[in-house]
């Protein structure tokens, strides 16, 4: 008997490190700011990766303070990366992520919330609905406890509070609302004492967003990038982000480019959605709440995701928002849809 020998030989991804920094950038009126590092000493930092299963195999991972993160031993092929609580669908073997923040990357800190007084003319006689909105160049938006009374036209020692930050030359905007639109607007560039003073002024609404009919105003800076927000029916929003040029002109009419996913569900260990019924996206995000937000993930093109270990817990309401996107930067649109579903 002769016995032939068979030599198979198996081909497996190889492992390797991955790596990257995760920071930080202030935006303010000016535009994008200094970038700061994220520390990630006492963040989660792990690697999974899909197994034919269908589960995933945890490749732990570490973070410092300066940002930077590594896990080691991953294999090479497409993975979830998680530093805290949110996910990313990735293949890359190095990378950096740049979070925005509506502020100065570093502001000083306080032991308790700051106090800002508003005195201000110029106000559209106040009407039922109408709002006050404040807005700082930290990220604050505020609201006063007690609006103007019905009919008035201006404000005297209306008391804010800016949560967590000392004001040193910050811009603050103060808008009127009236149905959505902004209908009287006065702007401070710099701002570093408890008080500002100042008249609105009011705005033309020159702008339309053509799904909605709906005119607007925009007050703000010329090189702010520009976005339209409408909702639509029911538990879907769309977003339509354009060109700067385009929302600057009178009126510049927006189309949307992409609708919201239809039909988000959890089926089997994995929430699925169906894709929109207009436009084709080219990546999705799924934001998860139970009480609070407990999990970000930003994934490609598949209608949906095999949840890892630990995401869900079973027999508790979880509240589920899926975006679409798709365009590009410059031109580009995002919808989203939300509901309840039930692990």
């Amino acid at each position: 008997m002769r016995w032939l020998s068979l030599l198979v030989v198996v081909a497996c991804a190889s492992p390797s490190d991955i790596s990257g920094r995760s920071q930080r950038v202030g935006v303010v009126a000016s535009g994008p700011g200094e970038i700061v590092p994220v520390d990630l000493s006492l963040t989660t930092v792990e690697a999974l990766v899909a197994e034919a299963d269908g589960s995933w195999r945890v490749h732990p991972g570490s973070g410092a303070a300066d940002g930077s993160f590594v896990v080691p031993g991953v294999p090479d092929g497409p993975y979830l990366l998680r530093i805290g609580t949110t996910y990313r669908a990735l293949d890359a073997r190095e990378s950096t992520f740049v979070e925005p923040a509506l502020r100065r990357p570093q502001p000083t800190p306080l032991d308790g919330p700051s106090t800002l007084h508003l005195d201000a003319t110029g106000l559209l006689a106040w009407e039922q609905g109408d709002s006050l909105e404040i807005y700082t160049g930290l990220g604050d938006l505020l609201w006063p406890e007690v609006p103007p009374s019905l009919g008035a036209t201006s404000v005297s020692d209306l008391e804010l509070l800016v949560l967590g930050y000392e004001l040193a030359d910050d811009p603050v905007y103060a808008m009127q609302r009236r149905q959505g639109a902004i209908v009287a607007f006065l702007a401070a560039p710099a701002v570093s004492g408890p008080a500002l003073a100042g008249q609105l002024v009011p705005l033309a609404q020159d702008r339309e967003y053509h799904a909605s009919r709906w005119a607007y105003a925009d007050p703000f800076p010329t090189d702010w990038d520009r976005f339209v927000s409408a909702i639509a029916d029911g538990d879907a929003e769309g977003d339509v982000l354009v060109r700067r040029d385009c929302l600057l002109a009178a009126g510049c009419r927006l189309e949307p480019l992409v609708g919201p996913p239809r039909s988000p569900r959890y089926e089997n260990g994995r929430l699925r959605w169906d894709p929109p019924a207009l436009g084709t996206p080219s990546r999705y995000t799924l934001l998860l709440y139970r009480d609070t937000l407990v999990a970000t993930f930003h994934l490609g093109a598949e209608p949906e995701l095999v949840v890892p270990p630990g995401v869900l817990q079973p027999g508790v309401p979880h509240r589920l928002q899926v975006w679409a996107y798709a365009g590009q930067p410059e031109d580009s649109g995002s919808a989203r849809v939300s509901a309840q579903i039930l692990p």
